[in-house]
C-alpha cells in the first residue's frame, strides 16, 4: 500500500497540477480506506427493489446509500425505475459507483483529455448506475436484489413470503447490510447524549435480535437521569416490519431509537400498545396498527420525547381510540410525528393532553377520523406550531380537527381540514386572564355546511385567521386582528357570529358572497360592548352586513368599517366613519 502524503502549505509555495491531484489525492484515499476498513461493504439505508404499480417487468428502487468494497459512498437521492429486459434465469440487480465528467471547457494551449478536440472537463461528479444482469456482481457491485425469471414478458412481483421468494418474486435475502462494529458510530447523530450507554437490536451483528429481550435487560439496569441507555433498532434487511405480540413498556430514561426507520407492527390489542415512562424517548420508528386498543403511544409522566414516530392505521373498527394520549405529564415533547390511515373508517382520533404543562407540539400531521388535537382544560402554557389537522369523519357531537382547552397555550401555523358532518371544525378555548396567544391559522371545512362552527374561538388573542366556506364563532374577550372569513354559500346563517362580550375584532374581509344575509351577527344576548374596527363586510347589499337587530346586544362599537349596506342605529351602538360600498 502505497504512503500517503499531503502537501505542507508554505509561503512561497507553487502550486501545480501534481500537487493539487496530490493533495486531493491524499483526502480521497483517506476516506475510501475509512469507509472500507472500518465500515465495510453493504447497504446503509433504502435501496430497496420492489414492484412496479401495476406490476411489470420494471421494477423500483427507492432512494438510499450504500458502501462499496473499495470504500465508495453511492448516494441514490431520487427513487429509480430499472427494466429488466428480456433477461431470463436468475437475474441479479446491482448498483455500482461511477464518476461522470462535468463542466466541459477549453485549457490554456487548446489540448484536453475530452472526447472532442481541446475540450477538458472541470468535475468529476459521484454518481452510480443499477443494472439487472444474469452475471453475478462482483468487486465494487453491491447486490440489491435477485429474481428467477421464468420468461422475458412475466411481470416482478413482491415476495409473498420475504425469506422464501419463488420464481419471478423479488428477493431480497442476499442483501448486505453494514453490520461491523464501525456502523454504530453514523448512529450517533441519533442519540440524545453520545456519552449514553446503548445495545443494539437487529438481525447481524447486534448485542440482540429480538426487542422484547433487548428492553428486558436494560430494565435490569439501574436508571437515572444522571445514567441513561440508548436501545437502537435496525430496519430489517428485506424492509418487512418487527412484530410485538405484547404491549411495549419503555423504563424510565430508557431512549428507544430507530436506525433507518424501522417498522414495528401490532397485532389488534387492548390498552396502551406503547408506554413511555419518566424522561424516556420513542423515535424515529414506523408503528402499524390495527384499532381496538385504548392508545397508540401513552405517557403520564415527566420530561417525555416522541420524535419522527409514523403512527399508520392498517385496519379500522368502529372504535373510537386516540393515536397518542398525554396524562398529567409535565414538560411532554412531540415532534415531527404523523399519524395516517389507508381508508376512511371511524376509528382514530389524534392527541389526547389531560393536564399536561410546558409541553410541545411541533411539526406534525394528523389525518384521522376526528378530535385530532384535543386539551383539556387542565393544560397549562403548551406550544404548537407548524401542525396540520386533516379529519376525515365527523359526527354532530365531536370536533373535526380537535378542542383546545386550558392556559397560556401558544399556537401559530396551524391548519386543519374539517370534513362534513362534524359539527365543530376546531375550537381554541382560552381562560379568563390565562388567554391563548394564537397566530397563523387556517380552517377549511370538506363543504359549506351551516352545521359546522368552522372555528370557536373564547378567551383568545389572534392574528391572521382564515376560514373557508365555514362559519366563526367568537365568545369573550378575544382579539382578532387581520384575515378573512369566506363563507359564501346560501345557508341562512351569518358568517361571523360573536355570542360574548369585550371582544375586538380588527382587519377582518368577511365576505358572504352574493346573499342577503349578515356577515356579522350578535348571536347571544350577552354580546355586549364588542368593538369592529377596520373590517372589509361583503354581500349582496340589500341587508346590512353587521346586523344590529338584537335588542339584548347593547354598546357596541363600530369604526372606520366598509360595508356592503349601511348599519342600523340603535341599542347605543356608536358608529363611527363606516363606508358603503
Amino acid at each position: 500500500m502505497a504512503q500517503l502524503r499531503k502537501l505542507r502549505w508554505n509561503t512561497g509555495l507553487t502550486i501545480g497540477e501534481v500537487e493539487a491531484q496530490a493533495e486531493q489525492s491524499y483526502w480521497d484515499t483517506k476516506r475510501t480506506r475509512h469507509f472500507a476498513n472500518e465500515h465495510g461493504e453493504g447497504i446503509v439505508s433504502g435501496l430497496l427493489v420492489t414492484e412496479t404499480a401495476p406490476a411489470s417487468t420494471s421494477v423500483n428502487i427507492s432512494s438510499g446509500r450504500a458502501l462499496d468494497a473499495s470504500g465508495n459512498s453511492i448516494w441514490v437521492e431520487a427513487a429509480q425505475v430499472l427494466s429488466l429486459g428480456s433477461l431470463v434465469g436468475t437475474v441479479y440487480i446491482y448498483i455500482e459507483f461511477v464518476e461522470v465528467l462535468s463542466t466541459p471547457y477549453v485549457p490554456s494551449g487548446g489540448s484536453g483529455s475530452g472526447s472532442g478536440s481541446g475540450i477538458d472537463y472541470k468535475y468529476n461528479l459521484d454518481s452510480f448506475t443499477i443494472t439487472a444482469s444474469t452475471v453475478a456482481p462482483s468487486g465494487d457491485q453491491v447486490e440489491l436484489a435477485r429474481i428467477v425469471r421464468t420468461g422475458a414478458a412475466i411481470v416482478a412481483s413482491d415476495a409473498a413470503d420475504a425469506d422464501g421468494p419463488v420464481d419471478d418474486e423479488i428477493g431480497l435475502r442476499y442483501r448486505e447490510y453494514l453490520d461491523r462494529e464501525g456502523f454504530k458510530l453514523r448512529t450517533n447523530d441519533n442519540l440524545p447524549d453520545t456519552n449514553l450507554s446503548t445495545v443494539t437490536v437487529g438481525e447481524v451483528g447486534c448485542d440482540f435480535d429480538d426487542l422484547e429481550e433487548a428492553i428486558s435487560y436494560v430494565s435490569n439496569l439501574t436508571q437515572s437521569i444522571t445514567r441513561q441507555c440508548a436501545i437502537l433498532l435496525f430496519e430489517k434487511k428485506n424492509g418487512s416490519s418487527w412484530t410485538s405480540a405484547a404491549a411495549i413498556i419503555l423504563p424510565p430514561y430508557i431512549h428507544l431509537i430507530g436506525v433507518g426507520k424501522p417498522a414495528i407492527t401490532f397485532p389488534i390489542l387492548a390498552g396502551h400498545l406503547v408506554t413511555v415512562e419518566e424522561g424516556a424517548s420513542f423515535e424515529n420508528i414506523h408503528l402499524c396498527v390495527s384499532t381496538g386498543w385504548t392508545s397508540v403511544l401513552y405517557t403520564e409522566d415527566d420530561d417525555v420525547t416522541f420524535r419522527n414516530v409514523d403512527v399508520e392505521l392498517i385496519t379500522a373498527t368502529d372504535v373510537n381510540s386516540y393515536a397518542f394520549r398525554i396524562g398529567a405529564a409535565d414538560r411532554f415533547k412531540m415532534l415531527n410525528c404523523k399519524l395516517f390511515q389507508e381508508s376512511t373508517p371511524k376509528g382514530t382520533y389524534g392527541i389526547s393532553l389531560s393536564g399536561a404543562e410546558d409541553f410541545i407540539i411541533e411539526n406534525c400531521y394528523l389525518e384521522g377520523t376526528e378530535n385530532l388535537l384535543t386539551a383539556s382544560s387542565a393544560s397549562k402554557r403548551g406550544h404548537i406550531n407548524n401542525v396540520t389537522l386533516k379529519s376525515s369523519y365527523g359526527s354532530s357531537a365531536t370536533w373535526g380537527a380537535g378542542r383546545v382547552q386550558g392556559q397560556h397555550h401558544q399556537i401559530s401555523n396551524l391548519y386543519a381540514y374539517v370534513t362534513a358532518g362534524a359539527s365543530i371544525g376546531l375550537s381554541l378555548e382560552g381562560t379568563d386572564g390565562f388567554e391563548f396567544n394564537v397566530s397563523n391559522i387556517i380552517v377549511e371545512p370538506s363543504v359549506s355546511n351551516d352545521t359546522i362552527a368552522a372555528l370557536i374561538l373564547d378567551y383568545c388573542h389572534v392574528s391572521n385567521v382564515i376560514t373557508k366556506e365555514g362559519r366563526m364563532r367568537i365568545r369573550s374577550s378575544c382579539t382578532v386582528t387581520g384575515g378573512e372569513v369566506l363563507f359564501t354559500g346560501a345557508l341562512a346563517v351569518e358568517a361571523l357570529a360573536i355570542d360574548g362580550p369585550g371582544n375586538i375584532i380588527s382587519g377582518l374581509r368577511i365576505d358572504r358572497g352574493a346573499q342577503a344575509l349578515a356577515c356579522i351577527h350578535p348571536a347571544e344576548d350577552e354580546a355586549d360592548e364588542n368593538q369592529i374596527i377596520g373590517c372589509r363586510c361583503i354581500n349582496d347589499g340589500t341587508v346590512p352586513c353587521i346586523d344590529n337587530t338584537v335588542a339584548a346586544c347593547t354598546d357596541w362599537l363600530l369604526v372606520g368599517n366598509i360595508v356592503s349596506k349601511a348599519t342600523l342605529l340603535g341599542n347605543d351602538w356608536d358608529i363611527v366613519g363606516e363606508k358603503v360600498i
